[in-house]
């Protein structure tokens, strides 16, 4: 080689014909060029669609449908106008929002992305109707949950702190002529009814109060006992009848009973749906 060969530069038709090629090595060279030429490209189209927003047909029907339901009518023109060109506000803000990473690291986003998933899944032990013997089964294995509670008969005179000095005072007073003729004569107006019957402990608690409850539990039967406070002010009381709690019939709780097992069904699928994804993940811990 001469000195002016050695110095001039080598062009790419030089270098292939001083290492000679054999042809399997050039179509893999033009290959990894085509490749990296074709992935440029598509690089720079996906740039580029980041920023396009596409309102498809399905969009705007979903859109449609969203008003629908809201206001019980279709939208007018105007009216979808306006809800796609604030749904595209919407969109371009998410997008701008996660380029910026801003949904990273935030409890709100990933805590309603979770619900969302579980709501997702809520329904998937649904896909196989319930057989009959299924829901029988269900019944005896759950019997204590569907048990009648205790129900009881009672009265009692209301005395009004609105319209009494000393609403206590009178009912101590009254309390020692009280007795089961004369009762209606006694105490003020009471908004909710002055007789109950078959009424459980819950039904009491959740209108009267606990203290109430409580004075109920401990009174002695077919005696006036008092005063007694609720939430609405003084009582005296009279419970006539206690009936036990007793188990229920399987056809009186049949429907309660079909919904609560597919209740437990759903939660179980749920959870295996749950357990099959978090099992694709391995969990290191930085120490």
């Amino acid at each position: 080689m001469t000195t002016e060969e050695a110095n001039e530069p080598r062009s790419s038709r030089q270098v292939f014909r001083r290492l000679k090629p054999d042809k399997a090595t050039i179509l893999v060279i033009l290959g990894m060029l085509f490749l990296g030429v074709t992935l440029y490209l598509f690089e720079d189209d996906r740039d580029q669609d980041q920023f396009v927003i596409r309102v498809t047909s399905a969009e705007r029907e979903h859109l449609a449908d969203q008003w629908l339901f809201q206001f019980g009518t279709e939208p007018t023109q105007d009216e979808l106008d306006t809800l796609i060109a604030e749904w595209t506000i919407e969109e371009a803000m998410v997008r701008e929002a996660r380029r910026m990473g801003l949904d990273e690291h935030d409890t709100i986003i990933r805590n309603r992305l979770r619900q969302k998933l579980e709501f997702l899944t809520s329904d998937q032990g649904e896909t196989q109707p319930i057989a009959e013997i299924e829901i029988r089964a269900f019944f005896l294995e759950h019997r204590d949950l569907y048990e009648i509670p205790e129900t009881i008969n009672f009265r009692h005179v209301f005395f009004s702190g609105e319209k009494r000095e000393n609403p206590r005072q009178d009912a101590e007073a009254a309390l020692q002529s009280i007795d089961d003729d004369n009762w209606e004569s006694f105490g003020d107006p009471f908004h909710l009814s002055s007789s109950y019957t078959d009424t459980s402990y819950i039904e009491i608690r959740r209108e009267m109060g606990y203290r109430f409850e409580t004075a109920i539990l401990n009174a002695t039967d077919g005696e006036w006992h008092g005063p007694v406070t609720s939430w609405y002010g003084i009582h005296l009381i009279h419970v006539g009848q206690r009936t036990p709690s007793r188990p229920a019939e399987y056809e009186s709780v049949r429907e309660q009973v079909k919904r609560d097992l597919q209740l437990q069904r759903n939660d179980d699928a749920q959870t295996n749906y749950i357990d099959e994804i978090v099992a694709k993940y391995r969990v290191e811990i930085a120490l």
